[in-house]
């Protein structure tokens, strides 16, 4: 037989085989049924509307079944005759929602597959994504769940009919390939641009150059633009939203290390940590989402530099990541604040399907920063920031990635190439681009970044 994924010696396939397709009517599931009907295949499908309104002519040729892989009673008339069940079954929404319908329905159908003697169960499962899966904890909880229970239920398999061992044949060339693209894939996915730390919060990405509205290249001189009214570093008070941060804390002791007067906001206030440079921080406490809680902090402050992001339901990360964040950039322009700094995250694909949110926050507060500080405002994005602890570790591949800039250009695996960088070269470019006049507004992009954190 010859397919996409190779040639297997093998006769035509056993016409004793049922194929099941729970999930049928769905992008995966069509395609896994128009497939198995092209071999030869005697196919069935079962889903919770049954047959599909689509009027294509390889719907015709499949058993439709109706049911609910959450009422496990209504799948057993159409697993009684099946040999093989294939579940392409899966979705978002709430955890709980995505942890019943990726686990519980899912091990439903498992169950009901092995108490009616099928030989082979196919589940369509997702590689992990490193830190994201923190955000869809309950797409990730559930898929484990089903692939314990699968294991569990069919791990002794025997190939002893033709039949199997016909299927067993195919199945393993499929899976040879599936392994090799597994395995390209998390090379693309495990360096994305994350910064090293677990606190979700710190997440931070670059974006392409063809989305920049500052500077366009990382080689452009830095130049004076219209900056409004010049920063004198004698009288410069930056406030740091989010000072108790990974990012934000950096921001604080660089800025105090050169000299500067700085002060930080957050719901919590004053931080429990008992490092010396925390005291000589003037700490507000104060909520992003109250305007009026901001003004106190902001009336002295020549710059603000907002750290402030987060993760969550779709709703929650786009009050945190724009709303929030626009309170402060509208309140910080009424309060005559001269420079607005921002650490923005880029796009990543189809990664931004998964929080959408969180992007739809940032291009949010992005426009307004735009639109209130087109002579002052700074933002900041960088890849994976690391700190001290990790610095052995990702130092190097910094020194080696940042020549590879044209590499990031290719489709789908580009971020791959993107260098890591040090927090301590973000928290210097940060301050430097709200206190320095001669620092032009605008983006500036990973390999700025880098660059100038040398010259610092």
């Amino acid at each position: 037989m010859s397919s996409m994924y190779g040639s297997i010696e093998s006769n035509s396939p056993p016409s004793s085989i049922k194929i099941l397709v729970l999930g049928g009517n769905g992008f995966v599931g069509s395609h896994v049924c128009k497939e198995a009907l092209a071999q030869g295949f005697s196919v069935a499908s079962l889903s919770r509307s049954g047959r599909p309104s689509i009027k294509e002519l390889w719907a015709d040729e499949v058993e439709w079944y109706k049911g609910n892989l959450l009422e496990p009673e209504s799948l057993k008339d159409a697993m009684r005759d099946a040999t093989s069940v294939i579940s392409c079954v899966g979705g978002f929404g709430s955890p709980s929602y995505m942890c019943t319908l990726n686990g519980t329905a899912n091990v439903n159908a498992v169950q009901a597959a092995a108490e009616n003697g099928v030989k082979r169960f196919v589940y369509i499962s997702a590689a992990s994504f490193g830190v994201i899966d923190y955000c869809i904890q309950g797409y990730y909880d559930g898929q484990r769940a089903t692939e314990a229970e699968i294991k569990k239920r069919f791990a002794d398999a025997e190939y002893s009919s033709s039949e199997c061992e016909w299927l067993h044949l195919e199945l393993k060339a499929h899976d040879s390939l599936l392994a090799t693209l597994e395995n390209a894939f998390a090379r693309v996915i495990l360096r994305p641009g994350f910064p090293a730390h677990t606190v979700p919060s710190h997440l931070r990405l670059m974006l392409p150059k063809s989305q920049r509205y500052g500077r366009s290249s990382e080689t452009e001189p830095l130049k004076a633009e219209e900056a409004g009214r010049e920063t004198s570093r004698s009288t410069a008070k930056i406030l740091v939203l989010g000072g108790n941060g990974f990012v934000g804390s950096h921001v604080c002791k660089e800025a105090l290390a050169q000299g500067l007067s700085v002060s930080s906001l957050s719901r919590s206030g004053k931080p429990s940590t008992r490092e010396s440079w925390a005291e000589k921080v003037e700490w507000h406490k104060g909520n992003l989402l109250e305007p009026e809680s901001l003004r106190d902090a902001m009336s002295d402050a020549t710059a603000v530099v907002s750290c402030v992001g987060g993760f969550g339901s779709p709703s929650h990360m786009r009050t945190l990541n724009g709303t929030a964040n626009v309170n402060a950039v509208q309140v910080a322009s009424e309060q005559g604040v001269q420079r607005f700094a921002y650490v923005s995250a880029a796009s990543f694909g189809v990664i931004d399907y998964f929080l959408q949110g969180y992007y739809d926050g940032q291009r949010v507060t992005e426009a307004a920063i735009s639109s209130r500080f087109p002579n002052g405002g700074v933002i900041l994005r960088p890849g994976y920031i690391y700190g001290k602890s990790e610095s052995i570790i990702f130092a190097p591949f910094e020194k080696v990635l940042q020549y590879a800039e044209p590499l990031r250009r290719i489709p789908l695996i580009g971020p791959v190439f993107s260098p890591p960088v040090s927090v301590f070269k973000v928290a210097k470019v940060i301050v430097k681009g709200v206190t320095d006049p001669t620092f032009s507004p605008g983006v500036v992009d990973l390999y700025s970044i880098i660059r100038l954190g040398k010259e610092l």
